[in-house]
């Protein structure tokens, strides 16, 4: 009688036991559950920095396009600086090395652009390479707990078993039961240990993104000096193009711009081009002509600049802006030789005039006869001196 009660209070405490047992089985559940939902946000956050990271490297070939542009632009720039007097070639030469040190400057962020999209693309891999292992071992979490979840239905299904089993065959069946329940814990022992190594990779990768990260940063701001530094080239190249203007101005009229400029321009173009040249070149230097009257109506709203040409075609007038005017002479009446010293005749006395031409024996003749007899106030320039003066306006607008 007194070992069977014994037996049934032994019993008892097996069963106590195994209650105990189930609910560490159900705490370390919770745990687990948890543990795979901070896998999941990070798995969430590794997708957007992916995606980051692809729009960063769109930026950068961006603005590898704009830089590769501004240097096309100060190339075109600079070939228009071209001049055929001394000072001009010193500073023609002097653009041409500042462009080839920008080319040099190009060539390198372009290297390094190159370097960088490689660079970005081996970390794009990889880091898609680790997301698809991050999916995997997030499938195989979910998986895991889902097993886990069943195991648990089942040792709540075998305690009830266990419960009857007590009654009975005693507490021998119930120790098998514990010690299958022991197994079990185990395995979620194992399942934690995976789960914070799983999080120690995740952190060491994320330190290896931020590196990246900000090395591409650090380019991009290396980029946006080189830029800024072509920018500002580019407005001291145009500062310097102010100032030869305005010197240039000073030296031709002084104080006061005349009041009407006469270009000789057949005697302009044949100085510069071949005869045969001459009615292709005619176009090219009336809208140069443009330029130059928008420019002396700024500086005087009333100079007038006259276009005189050379015409088999008899005389005609075109009117081409408020203060330009182009005429065409006939040859028989003398050309634009005979235009200029008809202009400078019939015009305003108390005008000052400005006659750009290198014909010494009409149209320098002329006008000496004028100041001299009629005490008309005409100067006379040399057009390769007046040429410098226009090409410096075409390269200010």
């Amino acid at each position: 009688m007194d070992s069977f009660g014994e037996q049934q209070t032994a019993d008892q405490q097996g069963a106590t036991a195994s209650g105990d047992g189930l609910e560490q089985l159900r705490q370390k559940m919770k745990a687990a559950t948890h543990e795979l939902k901070l896998v999941r946000r990070e798995l969430e956050r590794a997708k957007k920095q992916v995606a980051s990271l692809t729009r960063k490297a769109e930026d950068l070939t961006a603005k590898k396009a704009d830089a590769e542009r501004l240097a096309a632009d100060l190339s075109e720039k600079l070939r228009e600086v071209s001049s055929p007097h001394a000072e001009a070639r010193v500073e023609n030469r002097e653009l041409k090395r500042q462009l080839e040190e920008l080319k040099r400057g190009k060539t390198t962020l372009e290297e390094k652009l190159k370097s960088q999209a490689a660079l970005f693309e081996e970390e794009r891999a990889v880091l898609l390479e680790r997301l698809s292992a991050s999916e995997d071992a997030a499938r195989a979490f979910e998986a895991r707990a889902e097993a886990l979840e069943q195991q648990l239905r089942d040792e709540r299904s075998r305690r009830e078993q266990i419960e009857a089993l007590v009654e009975e065959t005693g507490l021998s069946v119930l120790l098998e039961e514990l010690s299958s329940l022991e197994r079990t814990i185990s395995t979620l022992d194992q399942l934690k240990r995976g789960v914070a190594a799983y999080q120690e990779r995740k952190r060491e990768e994320e330190e290896r993104r931020n590196e990246a990260l900000r090395e591409i940063e650090e380019r991009k701001q290396q980029a946006a000096a080189a830029r800024r530094k072509q920018e500002e080239m580019e407005a001291a190249w145009r500062e310097r193009e102010r100032q030869r203007l305005e010197e240039l101005e000073q030296a031709i009229f002084g104080k006061e711009v005349a009041d009407v400029v006469v270009i000789d321009g057949h005697n302009m173009i044949r100085r510069r081009f071949e005869k045969h040249e001459e009615p292709e070149q005619r176009p090219l230097l009336v809208q140069s002509a443009e330029r130059l009257a928008r420019r002396l109506g700024e500086l005087n709203p009333d100079t007038r600049v006259i276009l005189c040409f050379d015409s088999k075609h008899g005389d005609s007038v075109e009117p081409h802006s408020p203060n330009l005017v182009v005429r065409y002479c006939h040859t028989t009446n003398g050309g634009a030789d005979g235009a200029i010293a008809r202009i400078i005749e019939e015009g305003n006395p108390q005008a000052r005039y400005l006659v750009v031409s290198t014909d010494y024996k009409h149209v320098w003749r002329d006008a000496q006869v004028a100041r001299v007899s009629r005490d008309a106030l005409v100067a006379t320039i040399e057009i390769e001196r007046f040429v410098e003066y226009m090409e410096a306006i075409d390269r200010t607008q």
